[in-house]
This record gives C-alpha cells, sequence and structure tokens, in this order.
C-alpha cells in the first residue's frame, strides 16, 4: 500500500494494527468474519475523517478483510471508504 500511494504521490497512513497471527486459511465466510473482526483494530493515526480512504487488501476470498477493515474505520469516524484488491481467488 504504502509504494502504490508513494508511486501515485497520494498520502499513506497506516491506519490498522493488526492483533494476533490468527490464520484465516480453510475458513468459511462465518469464521473469517468473526477472525478479521478481531484481528484488526484502528492504529488512532489523526487524520482528517472526511478525507477519502482507500484499503489496499493482497488477496480477496470472502471479503472478510475489507468488511472488517471498512467497518473499523466507520466506527472511528471516516465516511468516505473505497477498496482495492489484486487478486481473487476462484472457487
Amino acid at each position: 500500500a504504502k509504494s502504490l500511494a508513494v508511486r501515485r504521490g497520494l498520502n499513506y497512513a497506516p491506519l490498522f494494527v493488526r492483533i494476533g497471527q490468527s490464520s484465516q486459511v480453510g475458513s468459511n465466510r462465518k469464521a473469517r468474519l468473526e477472525q478479521a473482526g478481531k484481528s484488526y483494530q484502528y492504529s488512532g493515526k489523526a487524520i482528517d475523517k472526511t478525507a477519502p480512504v482507500l484499503i489496499i487488501d493482497d488477496i480477496l476470498t470472502t471479503g472478510a478483510t475489507v468488511e472488517a477493515c471498512a467497518a473499523i474505520l466507520k466506527q472511528s469516524g471516516h465516511k468516505n471508504i473505497s477498496a482495492a484488491v489484486f487478486a481473487q481467488t476462484i472457487e
């Protein structure tokens, strides 16, 4: 995410802190949503809550990580949230 922001001339702010190292491999959507909700927290980084935020994820399997991170941002007062992923798993 940081290198993409630098290359595009965008601001970069690490807004999430990972808690623990739980693995989502082999988990169903419900389990992934639960794990993702417990695996990240807002970093507390002070940025303008009205500024657009782009969540970047490497692989989209069920969308649980992106959904959990978006929910954390919404709870923290952010309004303009988008996401980009680089690959999607095929079932």
